[in-house]
């Protein structure tokens, strides 16, 4: 399912990084890597299509929190590379419209690790925000399907979902403590397409969703000279 809307989003985005770039000059010290640790929230900004026959049904996807953790590299005084990652959450799936009645259809867990190149706008103060783009690897596993699914589908019922490829934006500050010490705020949207089934013996349903989560990380960080 295309989102042409999401996507001139997205390269608005990406393209305006070379521009803002131009326009703020800094220093801040190379070779060193900034390890970040804090509360990650995560809130799916879903949408998806019908679940096979069933017509005006789609599924939403709960939100979840958990703890993430960066691992940020500064290559040059504006540009560094930086790793998210998190302890896998698990996800209620709920069933909308004419599935509203089965209440939740499945529960998965997922894990998405995400990689994205940074522009830092540095400045004399302690406030230092930045931006920056990326990709995404969204992986799906410990899929459980309710015993009320599989009694709405007459069956013993698999789900399956494919792993997702997207793209990443980022945006977000530090606030330094001193002594390589700081405070920091991210917020990531991403981009996460499930293409996804429900199999009851020889019958395959299948559903398309857009997560589409937006990831929200407070986090304390320590920096060290590598």
């Amino acid at each position: 399912m295309i989102n042409y809307n999401k996507i001139i989003f997205l390269s608005a985005l990406v393209l305006m990084m070379p521009v803002t770039s131009f326009s703020h000059q800094g220093e801040h010290g190379v070779n060193q890597l900034t390890v970040k640790l804090g509360p990650t929230f995560i809130h799916p900004n879903d949408d998806s299509s019908r679940l096979g026959e069933f017509s005006n049904s789609s599924v939403s996807v709960e939100s979840a929190k958990t703890l993430g953790i960066t691992f940020d590299y500064r290559f040059a005084p504006n540009w560094s590379a930086e790793f998210l990652g998190i302890i896998p959450t698990k996800h209620d799936i709920d069933g909308r419209g004419s599935l509203a009645n089965v209440g939740e259809i499945a529960d998965v867990k997922v894990l998405p690790p995400t990689l994205t190149l940074k522009y830092h706008i540095n400045n004399s103060s302690a406030f230092k925000p930045f931006i920056g783009a990326g990709i995404n690897h969204t992986l799906f596993f410990d899929k459980d399907v309710t015993s009320g699914t599989e009694g709405a589908l007459l069956g013993d019922t698999k789900l399956k979902v494919d792993n997702s490829w997207g793209l990443a934006l980022q945006a977000g500050f530090d606030f330094d403590l001193g002594n390589n010490w700081l405070l920091s705020s991210s917020v990531w949207y991403i981009d996460v397409d499930a293409d996804a089934s429900l199999n009851t013996g020889d019958v395959q349903r299948d559903i398309d969703i857009d997560i589409d989560p937006w990831v929200i990380m407070l986090g304390i960080g320590k920096r060290f000279d590598v």
